[in-house]
Parts: structure tokens; C-alpha cells; sequence
């Protein structure tokens, strides 16, 4: 597939931005509900190949790698305790899907994160005006770009 960038500037264009976010969590009986109460989402992917050496001094080839997925997410006091009320006992060590879309005109994205566990809720409050938050780290299986599996394995196992 050739390589198709935007054509810039933009003319009365309009790029995603927080807005433009709709996280959207499914649980593990299957229901999915978006939720707007979501302060920041953030997710990566790690790769960590190594070079293969023969007998000289540069390399005559470079693995795959592995892969790690991770990341972390600040909601709202409320969207925290509606989450958790709906996991139940237990909360962190039950894997759900969350898929995080961006969409703005006829520019439509869907990363969708696999697996995910909700692993050391964050509780920090200080005076003032900012709503309640808790911070969460994710801990995930893996992660599609709008539907595209960065690595072989993941790419067998969602087709």
C-alpha cells in the first residue's frame, strides 16, 4: 500500500484533538459503554531486537525482537468507581478490551487495546478546584492500530 500524507495546509480543516476521543471500555460478559470522563489515556508499544553477529564487526542480521504493551489512564472519580463497580472483586486482574477512536470529519480511527488489566489505581488529591482523578497503569496483551497488528503473532491470533 503506497504511502498517501495529508496535503497541508489545511483549508478550513479541522485536525483530531482530546475531543475528538471516545474510550470506550468492554467488559468481559461482552457489554461496552463509551465513557466521557476520561482525563488522559496514553499507550505504547516497546519492541526490543538484537542484533545477530557472525564473524565480523557489523551485524549480519537483526532479530524480531519481543514486544511489551503498556500504558496508563486518568478518569474521574466516578467513570474510576463505575468501572470498578461493574469488575468487581478482583478488578486488576480482570483483562477487558478498551478500544480508544479518533474521529473528526472523514478522518476515523480505532486503536484497540487487547487484554487489558487495570493494575495500581493512583489516588492523589490536593486543594483545589480540579476534579478527582485516579491514575491507572495498563498492562495489555497488545495493541491494533485502527485494526493493523504491529507484530506476527498478534496479527495471526486477531484474523
Amino acid at each position: 500500500m503506497p504511502l498517501t500524507l495529508p496535503s497541508y495546509p489545511l483549508i478550513n480543516g479541522v485536525l483530531p484533538d482530546w475531543s475528538c476521543i471516545q474510550f470506550t471500555p468492554q467488559l468481559p460478559d461482552g457489554s461496552a459503554s463509551q465513557v466521557v470522563g476520561i482525563k488522559s489515556i496514553n499507550y505504547k508499544l516497546e519492541q526490543d531486537p538484537a542484533d545477530v553477529f557472525g564473524t565480523g564487526q557489523t551485524p549480519v542480521g537483526i532479530t524480531k525482537g519481543t514486544m511489551k504493551f503498556s500504558g496508563d489512564v486518568e478518569m474521574y472519580i466516578k467513570e474510576f468507581y463505575a468501572l470498578v463497580d461493574a469488575l468487581g472483586p478482583g478488578f486488576t486482574n480482570i483483562p477487558i478490551t478498551i478500544t480508544v477512536a479518533y474521529s473528526v470529519g472523514d478522518f476515523t480511527r480505532t486503536d484497540t487495546l487487547l487484554g487489558c488489566r487495570m493494575l495500581a489505581p493512583e489516588a492523589s488529591q490536593s486543594q483545589g478546584a480540579d476534579a478527582l482523578t485516579r491514575k491507572m497503569t495498563l498492562k495489555m496483551l497488545g495493541i491494533l492500530f485502527d485494526g493493523i497488528a504491529p507484530g506476527d503473532e498478534l496479527a495471526a491470533s486477531v484474523s
